[in-house]
This record gives C-alpha cells, sequence and structure tokens, in this order.
C-alpha cells in the first residue's frame, strides 16, 4: 500500500512540475495543485506546493499549511521533495476555503505563497421516484427525489421522446420540471427520465414510460350557481363549469354539508358517473346554510382527481314549522264578576323546529262560537278575559309557512275543583344539572309544565318554565342556573280541561354550608 502510495506521488510531483515548466511560472514563487474550485466532501484531499526556487532561496521543508488562516497541524504534511510538500484531510470537516501554502521567509517573516479558494461539495445521487401529471391539458409536470444536496450548481434535465422523433428537453430545478402543450402529445407513449450533472459527476433516473392521456389531473370545475328555490324545497341545485371544455369527458365527486357541521356528506359516486354541469341535492334540511364543493376526474377513472374547488355557500328554502310552540299562562285572581286577567306565554321555537324565520304569532281566543285573534312579535300576551270557557291557541309564522297550533284551555272561573295534589316530586343534582322527577298520574294528562326561580333573589321570585309531554316522569331543567341558590321547583299536572294540580320542592344545584331560610339569600 505504502508503494502504491509513493508511486501515486511521484507521478503526480513529476506532472506538477511539468506544469509549472510549461507555463513558465519564473515569477511566482509557489504553487498549489490541483487548483480546482471543487472539493468532493465525502473523499480524502491532498493539496501539493510547489516551491519556484529561482525566487525563494528556502526549500519545501520550511512549508507550513493554513485553512482560513489558522495552521494546519503537521501530522498532515508530506515532504515530498526538496520542492514539493503536501497536506492531506482525511476528514473534511476540518477542510474549509481557502487553503494556503506559507513559508517562514529568513527563518521568522511569515510568507504566503499561494493559496486556493473552492466549495466542498458531492456528486449527484441518481434521482429517484419520478413522477409525472399532466395538468388540465396544459403541461406535462414531472417530479422527483434529487437525493442529497449536492451544495454544487448542479443542473437537471428532463428529456421526453415519443415514437422515432428526437428527446426534447427541458430544463428544470433540482426537483421539477414542466412540458407545455403542444411539446408533449396525448394518445402516444411518451418516455421520461431525468438527466443530472455538476463538476464531480452526473447520473440518469430509470426511465418511466406513458401515455399522458392517462396521467390528466383536471382542474377543479367552477361553481357558477348554487340555487335555493321555493319549488325545489329541502333541495339545492348546483351548476357548475368543467375545466377540460369538451376535451374530455369526466365524473365527480360532490360533498355538501351544513356549515356549522364538520363533517362532510357525500353524493353516491354512482349518481354523479357521467358527464354532466349540474346536479340538485335533495333531502337537505329546511332553511338551512349549506356549502357545496365538487371534484373531477376522466370519465374512465385513469388520472388524477382534481382538487376540490371552492365552497359555495346557499340557505336551503323554508318549510313549515313541525310544530307549534309551547304554550303556558298565569290567570290572575278573577274580580266580582268573574272577569281575569290572563298572560299567554309561549317559548321561541328552535332553527330545527322553525323551519325558517319567524317573523310573527297569531294569537286566537275562542269562547264558543266567536274567536278574536291578534298578531304579535313578542311570546307573551296579556288579556282580560271574562268568566267563560276560552280555548287559546298560538301560531307560529314564518316567510312562508304557518305552524300547527298550540292549544290550551282556560277554564271558566271557579269550574276547577280542587284536585288530588298528592304526587310525589323529587329534586337534585345530576351531571352538572338540576333533575326533577315526579310519581305518574292514574288518569291521562296533557302534559307537564315545570316552573322555577331563585326564590331568594333580589328582584324577586321571576319564573322561568318548560313543558314536557304526558309520557314522560322526569327531566333536566333547561335554564340557567347558578350554584349556592335556593330553587323553588314546581312541577304542574295539565288536565284537558285547562286545570291542573301542582307540587312544589326546593333545590339546590350546589349547596353551601349554610340553608336557606325565609326570606334569606343564598
Amino acid at each position: 500500500m505504502m508503494m502504491r502510495m509513493k508511486i501515486i506521488f511521484f507521478y503526480l510531483i513529476s506532472s506538477v512540475i511539468l506544469i509549472v515548466q510549461q507555463a513558465e511560472l519564473v515569477n511566482v514563487c509557489g504553487r498549489i495543485f490541483p487548483d480546482s474550485g471543487v472539493v468532493h466532501r465525502e473523499r480524502p484531499f491532498t493539496a501539493i506546493c510547489v516551491i519556484n526556487e529561482t525566487c525563494l532561496g528556502e526549500d519545501a521543508q520550511r512549508v507550513y499549511w493554513n485553512v482560513r488562516g489558522v495552521k494546519v497541524p503537521e501530522t498532515q504534511y508530506t515532504l515530498l521533495n526538496r520542492t514539493a510538500s503536501s497536506v492531506t484531510f482525511e476528514n473534511l470537516t476540518t477542510l474549509s476555503s481557502p487553503l494556503t501554502c506559507n513559508v517562514l521567509a529568513s527563518g521568522h517573516v511569515p510568507n504566503t505563497l499561494h493559496g486556493i479558494f473552492f466549495t466542498l461539495g458531492l456528486p449527484p445521487d441518481k434521482p429517484t421516484n419520478l413522477t409525472c401529471i399532466v395538468y388540465n391539458q396544459d403541461n406535462l409536470t414531472c417530479t422527483w427525489d434529487p437525493g442529497r444536496p449536492t451544495d454544487l450548481i448542479t443542473n437537471y434535465t428532463l428529456s421526453h421522446k415519443w415514437a422515432n422523433l428526437p428527446k426534447y428537453y427541458c430544463k428544470g430545478t433540482n426537483r421539477s420540471c414542466s412540458i407545455f402543450y403542444p411539446e408533449f402529445q396525448f394518445f402516444v407513449d411518451t418516455t421520461l427520465q431525468v438527466e443530472v450533472k455538476n463538476e464531480l459527476g452526473s447520473q440518469e433516473s430509470d426511465t418511466l414510460t406513458v401515455d399522458p392521456v392517462n396521467i390528466v389531473k383536471p382542474n377543479p370545475p367552477e361553481v357558477s350557481d348554487l340555487i335555493s328555490a321555493v319549488e325545489l324545497p329541502n333541495a339545492l341545485k348546483i351548476k357548475w363549469r368543467n375545466p377540460l371544455l369538451n376535451a374530455f369527458t369526466l365524473k365527480y365527486n360532490i360533498r355538501y354539508r351544513p356549515v356549522k357541521n364538520q363533517d362532510w356528506e357525500m353524493v353516491p359516486e354512482e349518481d354523479t358517473a357521467s358527464h354532466r354541469d349540474s346536479f340538485t341535492l335533495q333531502d337537505l334540511l329546511p332553511y338551512t346554510e349549506y356549502e357545496v364543493s365538487i371534484r373531477c376526474i376522466k370519465e374512465d377513472g385513469r388520472g388524477f382527481w382534481s382538487d376540490w374547488s371552492e365552497v359555495k355557500k346557499q340557505v336551503t328554502p323554508e318549510a313549515q314549522p313541525s310544530r307549534g310552540p309551547d304554550v303556558w299562562k298565569k290567570i290572575e285572581s278573577p274580580d266580582a264578576n268573574g272577569n281575569r286577567e290572563v298572560m299567554i306565554m309561549w317559548k321561541n321555537l328552535s332553527d330545527s323546529v322553525a323551519n325558517g324565520k319567524i317573523l310573527l304569532y297569531g294569537v286566537t281566543f275562542q269562547s264558543g262560537s266567536q274567536s278574536t285573534t291578534f298578531n304579535v312579535t313578542t311570546t307573551s300576551y296579556k288579556k282580560t278575559l271574562s268568566k267563560d270557557l276560552y280555548s287559546v291557541s298560538v301560531t307560529a309564522y314564518n316567510g312562508r309557512f304557518a305552524s300547527p297550533p298550540s292549544k290550551l284551555n282556560i277554564p271558566r272561573s271557579g269550574n276547577c275543583p280542587v284536585l288530588d295534589q298528592e304526587f310525589r316530586v323529587k329534586t337534585f343534582p345530576k351531571e352538572e344539572k338540576l333533575w326533577v322527577e315526579w310519581t305518574p298520574p292514574n288518569k291521562s294528562l296533557d302534559g307537564y309544565i315545570i316552573e322555577w326561580c331563585n326564590k331568594y333573589a333580589q328582584e324577586g321570585c321571576i319564573s322561568d318554565w318548560q313543558r314536557e309531554t304526558r309520557n314522560v316522569n322526569g327531566t333536566f331543567l333547561r335554564g340557567e342556573l347558578e350554584p349556592l341558590k335556593c330553587y323553588l321547583i314546581k312541577v304542574y299536572r295539565l288536565y284537558k280541561d285547562g286545570c291542573e294540580s301542582v307540587r312544589s320542592e326546593e333545590a339546590y344545584l350546589q349547596q353551601g354550608s349554610k340553608r336557606c331560610l325565609s326570606n334569606q339569600h343564598c
């Protein structure tokens, strides 16, 4: 091994000396070889400094090397002969530009003979994972994995060839290159390959042979309109413009969702498996804002799906409210003639029940054959009624439809007997809410009203309420309750003739260390 190294150095020195002589560098006192601008950073590097004795009375034994002004350890030097000294870097992490050859003139004066500037780098790796896509019908773009960074100027060329025609070349970046139509053709096999080269070497990727028609990725369809029409209840009609004009037939994916939802719903693929420019979504929720997006692919399924289009939003048409509002009443004590002041109250319909924007309410009072209706925009109405029996109905109206009426009876003054109030009511915290339950009745009911208030609030016991159907015997209170407050809770059994029985209990969402006493704030 040592003999082989000596032979290599001998030939290298001979070549260097010959170059110096041929160049007649009589005025240069030293020169470093090789004087290349690029150094392979993963291979050992040896530089040789040749001294010109005609201008320097020193020999190579006095040569020392600097890297960016810092002396290289002498253990890396080799004295080749009187006029040549080399330095070797096995690990190039200690090598950087510039590298200089120096002597101590007269034994103590530093003198730089020559220096070289260079870049550490790597030859290119073989490009891998060559993938090509035709975007819409305009350009064929290929991408690849270039491997490790070379840290050098490295040229990548994409060659493409079809039939017996010459190769065409595309100068690209280190990861991609685009060929624009008509420099590529459909319905003909095309061979593509990446060629890469820098000062340290060259490589070629494996070839890819493909018909561009089979790698088309269309642009997303442009949704031009999303139509909400009263003649299309619970439906939206989508219209779009296709991206490929008449070049290819397409099929589609359509997704949609209420804007408040996170998850998309998909139209079954078989419903959109043929070329078209419109589709009607059905069985949607009424008066709900939806967003819609669409993508496409060639009808034969070859190639790539387009990206999803930008979403388009629209509100579905209004529909009839699915039920009327929950209704309750407050009846003041009658006067000497039996006349009473009655407050009719009702709850706003939720969006899922209203099926539109509620604009007003119709409140109808009927006694015998006579009826009177009042249109209001509030959620209560107060009226003085005679001692007679009344039937009251409340109807909610959105922009196009009326809800089914919600009805309750106002009994004739003094016509409700004292009803059995002996039914049990229990209240207790449960799941960080307040639970109320009661024993079921032994006769038919019209439902229940649960009413509650902060018993000792400074502003007085202002009630909230909710209605429950006749087939339940327990519920959570749906209002905003505070801990450490004493709540008076009443459960009303509602009978079909308008009479009722009631039981009350006190309860806490969270009880403190003190019990609530009469007229005490909790």
